[in-house]
Protein backbone atom coordinates (compact mmCIF):
# COMPACT_ATOMS: atom_id res chain seq x y z
CA UNK A 1 0.00 0.00 0.00
CA UNK A 2 3.01 2.29 0.42
CA UNK A 3 3.82 4.69 -2.42
CA UNK A 4 7.29 4.86 -3.96
CA UNK A 5 7.85 8.20 -2.27
CA UNK A 6 6.91 6.79 1.12
CA UNK A 7 9.17 3.78 0.59
CA UNK A 8 12.08 6.08 -0.26
CA UNK A 9 11.49 8.22 2.83
CA UNK A 10 11.22 5.16 5.07
CA UNK A 11 14.37 3.54 3.71
CA UNK A 12 16.37 6.73 4.01
CA UNK A 13 19.24 5.70 1.78
CA UNK A 14 22.68 7.33 1.98
CA UNK A 15 21.39 10.87 2.53
CA UNK A 16 21.79 12.43 5.97
CA UNK A 17 20.16 15.76 6.84
CA UNK A 18 20.61 18.06 9.80
CA UNK A 19 18.55 21.12 10.68
CA UNK A 20 19.26 24.23 12.71
CA UNK A 21 16.49 26.54 13.87
CA UNK A 22 16.53 29.55 16.14
CA UNK A 23 15.95 27.15 19.04
CA UNK A 24 17.66 23.81 18.36
CA UNK A 25 20.12 21.92 16.23
CA UNK A 26 18.98 18.40 15.26
CA UNK A 27 20.11 15.48 13.13
CA UNK A 28 18.02 13.01 11.10
CA UNK A 29 16.69 11.39 14.30
CA UNK A 30 15.51 14.79 15.52
CA UNK A 31 13.74 15.47 12.23
CA UNK A 32 12.13 12.01 12.55
CA UNK A 33 10.70 13.13 15.89
CA UNK A 34 9.24 16.27 14.32
CA UNK A 35 7.70 14.14 11.57
CA UNK A 36 6.25 11.74 14.14
CA UNK A 37 4.74 14.64 16.10
CA UNK A 38 3.21 16.09 12.93
CA UNK A 39 1.91 12.66 11.85
CA UNK A 40 0.17 12.18 15.17
CA UNK A 41 -1.48 15.60 14.86
CA UNK A 42 -2.66 14.81 11.33
CA UNK A 43 -4.02 11.40 12.32
CA UNK A 44 -5.84 12.79 15.34
CA UNK A 45 -7.43 15.44 13.15
CA UNK A 46 -8.53 13.00 10.43
CA UNK A 47 -9.83 10.33 12.82
CA UNK A 48 -11.83 12.94 14.71
CA UNK A 49 -13.31 14.47 11.55
CA UNK A 50 -14.07 11.06 10.01
CA UNK A 51 -15.23 9.36 13.19
CA UNK A 52 -17.96 6.76 12.74
CA UNK A 53 -19.74 6.07 9.46
CA UNK A 54 -17.58 8.38 7.28
CA UNK A 55 -14.47 6.36 8.16
CA UNK A 56 -16.31 3.07 7.63
CA UNK A 57 -17.49 4.24 4.21
CA UNK A 58 -13.96 5.31 3.28
CA UNK A 59 -12.49 1.92 4.25
CA UNK A 60 -15.35 -0.37 3.19
CA UNK A 61 -13.70 -1.79 0.07
CA UNK A 62 -10.53 -2.62 2.03
CA UNK A 63 -12.54 -4.12 4.90
CA UNK A 64 -14.38 -6.34 2.42
CA UNK A 65 -11.04 -7.37 0.88
CA UNK A 66 -9.69 -8.28 4.34
CA UNK A 67 -12.80 -10.37 5.10
CA UNK A 68 -12.45 -12.22 1.81
CA UNK A 69 -8.74 -12.91 2.24
CA UNK A 70 -9.02 -14.13 5.82
CA UNK A 71 -11.91 -16.42 4.89
CA UNK A 72 -9.75 -17.83 2.10
CA UNK A 73 -6.69 -18.24 4.36
CA UNK A 74 -8.80 -20.05 6.94
CA UNK A 75 -10.05 -22.51 4.34
CA UNK A 76 -6.54 -23.09 3.00
CA UNK A 77 -5.02 -23.57 6.47
CA UNK A 78 -6.98 -26.75 7.33
CA UNK A 79 -7.11 -25.84 11.03
CA UNK A 80 -3.40 -24.98 11.30
CA UNK A 81 -2.17 -21.70 12.78
CA UNK A 82 1.08 -19.79 12.97
CA UNK A 83 1.96 -17.36 15.74
CA UNK A 84 4.38 -14.79 17.04
CA UNK A 85 5.40 -13.47 20.44
CA UNK A 86 6.71 -10.14 21.66
CA UNK A 87 8.00 -9.63 25.21
CA UNK A 88 7.94 -6.08 26.55
CA UNK A 89 10.20 -4.98 29.39
CA UNK A 90 8.59 -2.03 31.16
CA UNK A 91 10.37 0.15 33.71
CA UNK A 92 8.61 2.48 36.10
CA UNK A 93 5.13 0.98 35.87
CA UNK A 94 3.47 -1.91 37.71
CA UNK A 95 0.56 -4.08 36.64
CA UNK A 96 -1.92 -2.43 39.01
CA UNK A 97 -1.02 0.95 37.51
CA UNK A 98 -1.34 -0.22 33.91
CA UNK A 99 -4.56 -2.27 34.05
CA UNK A 100 -6.93 0.74 34.55
CA UNK A 101 -5.66 2.29 31.31
CA UNK A 102 -5.95 -1.06 29.54
CA UNK A 103 -9.57 -1.21 30.65
CA UNK A 104 -10.14 2.32 29.34
CA UNK A 105 -8.68 1.35 25.95
CA UNK A 106 -10.81 -1.79 25.74
CA UNK A 107 -13.79 0.08 27.12
CA UNK A 108 -13.83 2.37 24.10
CA UNK A 109 -15.42 -0.37 22.05
CA UNK A 110 -17.88 -1.37 24.74
CA UNK A 111 -19.18 2.02 25.86
CA UNK A 112 -22.98 2.05 26.15
CA UNK A 113 -23.68 5.35 24.43
CA UNK A 114 -22.46 6.79 21.14
CA UNK A 115 -20.84 9.86 22.69
CA UNK A 116 -19.11 7.67 25.29
CA UNK A 117 -17.71 5.44 22.53
CA UNK A 118 -16.56 8.46 20.57
CA UNK A 119 -14.82 10.09 23.53
CA UNK A 120 -13.18 6.88 24.72
CA UNK A 121 -11.98 6.12 21.19
CA UNK A 122 -10.45 9.55 20.66
CA UNK A 123 -8.97 9.76 24.17
CA UNK A 124 -7.66 6.20 24.55
CA UNK A 125 -8.00 3.78 21.63
CA UNK A 126 -6.87 5.91 18.69
CA UNK A 127 -3.72 7.38 20.29
CA UNK A 128 -2.29 3.95 21.13
CA UNK A 129 -1.61 3.10 17.47
CA UNK A 130 -1.71 5.00 14.16
CA UNK A 131 -3.48 2.08 12.47
CA UNK A 132 -6.46 2.06 14.83
CA UNK A 133 -8.88 3.49 12.30
CA UNK A 134 -12.31 3.18 13.83
CA UNK A 135 -14.81 1.13 15.76
CA UNK A 136 -17.45 -0.89 13.91
CA UNK A 137 -20.84 0.80 13.92
CA UNK A 138 -22.28 -2.19 15.79
CA UNK A 139 -20.64 -4.67 18.14
CA UNK A 140 -17.53 -4.63 20.30
CA UNK A 141 -14.64 -4.49 17.87
CA UNK A 142 -12.00 -2.43 16.12
CA UNK A 143 -10.81 -1.67 12.61
CA UNK A 144 -7.03 -1.92 12.49
CA UNK A 145 -4.40 -3.00 10.00
CA UNK A 146 -3.71 -6.73 9.69
CA UNK A 147 -1.50 -8.00 6.88
CA UNK A 148 -1.31 -4.49 5.46
CA UNK A 149 -5.10 -4.11 5.09
CA UNK A 150 -7.60 -2.34 7.38
CA UNK A 151 -9.45 -5.26 8.96
CA UNK A 152 -12.63 -5.27 11.04
CA UNK A 153 -12.43 -7.74 13.91
CA UNK A 154 -14.43 -8.43 17.05
CA UNK A 155 -11.99 -9.50 19.79
CA UNK A 156 -13.03 -10.88 23.17
CA UNK A 157 -11.26 -12.49 26.08
CA UNK A 158 -12.23 -16.14 26.48
CA UNK A 159 -11.42 -18.77 29.13
CA UNK A 160 -8.62 -21.25 28.29
CA UNK A 161 -11.12 -24.03 27.60
CA UNK A 162 -12.60 -21.96 24.74
CA UNK A 163 -9.33 -21.55 22.82
CA UNK A 164 -7.30 -24.25 21.04
CA UNK A 165 -4.82 -26.37 22.98
CA UNK A 166 -1.88 -24.75 21.17
CA UNK A 167 -2.86 -21.50 22.90
CA UNK A 168 -3.77 -22.72 26.39
CA UNK A 169 -0.72 -25.03 26.55
CA UNK A 170 1.55 -21.96 26.52
CA UNK A 171 0.03 -20.32 29.60
CA UNK A 172 2.99 -19.59 31.87
CA UNK A 173 2.18 -19.80 35.57
CA UNK A 174 5.16 -17.60 36.41
CA UNK A 175 3.09 -14.63 35.21
CA UNK A 176 0.74 -12.91 37.66
CA UNK A 177 -2.01 -12.51 35.04
CA UNK A 178 -2.72 -14.65 31.96
CA UNK A 179 -5.58 -13.86 29.57
CA UNK A 180 -6.61 -15.84 26.50
CA UNK A 181 -8.83 -14.51 23.76
CA UNK A 182 -10.10 -14.83 20.23
CA UNK A 183 -11.40 -12.57 17.48
CA UNK A 184 -13.87 -13.05 14.67
CA UNK A 185 -15.07 -11.44 11.49
CA UNK A 186 -18.46 -9.75 11.29
CA UNK A 187 -20.14 -13.05 10.39
CA UNK A 188 -18.77 -14.64 13.58
CA UNK A 189 -16.00 -16.66 11.93
CA UNK A 190 -13.11 -16.90 14.41
CA UNK A 191 -9.78 -16.26 12.69
CA UNK A 192 -7.25 -15.33 15.38
CA UNK A 193 -6.30 -16.18 18.98
CA UNK A 194 -4.25 -14.34 21.61
CA UNK A 195 -2.47 -14.98 24.88
CA UNK A 196 -1.52 -11.94 26.95
CA UNK A 197 0.46 -12.30 30.19
CA UNK A 198 1.75 -9.86 32.80
CA UNK A 199 4.10 -10.08 35.77
CA UNK A 200 5.63 -7.46 38.04
CA UNK A 201 9.39 -7.09 38.15
CA UNK A 202 11.66 -5.14 40.47
CA UNK A 203 11.86 -2.28 37.95
CA UNK A 204 8.29 -2.45 36.67
CA UNK A 205 6.66 -5.29 34.73
CA UNK A 206 7.12 -7.79 31.92
CA UNK A 207 4.43 -8.32 29.33
CA UNK A 208 4.28 -11.35 27.03
CA UNK A 209 1.97 -10.96 24.02
CA UNK A 210 1.20 -13.79 21.59
CA UNK A 211 -1.09 -13.87 18.57
CA UNK A 212 -1.96 -16.60 16.06
CA UNK A 213 -3.25 -16.34 12.49
CA UNK A 214 -4.28 -19.05 10.00
CA UNK A 215 -1.14 -20.76 8.70
CA UNK A 216 -1.90 -19.80 5.08
CA UNK A 217 -1.72 -16.07 5.92
CA UNK A 218 1.34 -14.30 4.46
CA UNK A 219 4.17 -13.81 7.01
CA UNK A 220 3.33 -10.11 7.20
CA UNK A 221 0.33 -10.89 9.38
CA UNK A 222 2.35 -12.16 12.34
CA UNK A 223 5.37 -9.88 11.76
CA UNK A 224 3.27 -6.72 11.58
CA UNK A 225 1.25 -7.63 14.63
CA UNK A 226 4.30 -8.14 16.81
CA UNK A 227 5.27 -4.58 15.84
CA UNK A 228 1.67 -3.45 16.38
CA UNK A 229 1.67 -4.93 19.88
CA UNK A 230 4.93 -3.18 20.80
CA UNK A 231 3.68 0.24 19.67
CA UNK A 232 0.20 -0.21 21.13
CA UNK A 233 1.31 -1.36 24.57
CA UNK A 234 4.24 1.08 24.80
CA UNK A 235 1.82 3.94 24.21
CA UNK A 236 -0.65 2.44 26.69
CA UNK A 237 2.13 2.36 29.28
CA UNK A 238 2.88 6.02 28.61
CA UNK A 239 -0.79 6.88 29.10
CA UNK A 240 -0.83 4.95 32.37
CA UNK A 241 2.30 6.71 33.60
CA UNK A 242 0.83 10.12 32.74
CA UNK A 243 -2.27 9.29 34.81
CA UNK A 244 -0.27 8.51 37.96
CA UNK A 245 -0.24 11.09 40.76
CA UNK A 246 3.00 13.05 40.90
CA UNK A 247 5.67 11.59 43.15
CA UNK A 248 5.93 13.40 46.48
CA UNK A 249 8.74 15.91 46.73
CA UNK A 250 11.19 14.90 49.50
CA UNK A 251 11.09 17.29 52.43
CA UNK A 252 14.39 18.68 53.64
CA UNK A 253 14.50 19.06 57.39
Amino acid sequence: MASKGLEAITTGGPVRVGAQTDDVNVDDAGIDQWELKASRRALANLRTLLYGQPMIDLLQAQIDEADSKLTQYLAESDGKYTGTRVVLTVEGLKIEQFIPVLRSILGAAAADDDEGRRKASIDFLFPTHPEHYSLPIKGVGVIETMGGIPTRSFPAFAPPEEVPDFVSALIDKSYDISMTGKAGLEDGTIFTYVLQEYKDTLAGMEVSLRIWYPAACPPEYVKEHSEHYAVEFRNGCRMAAAALPPAPVPQIR
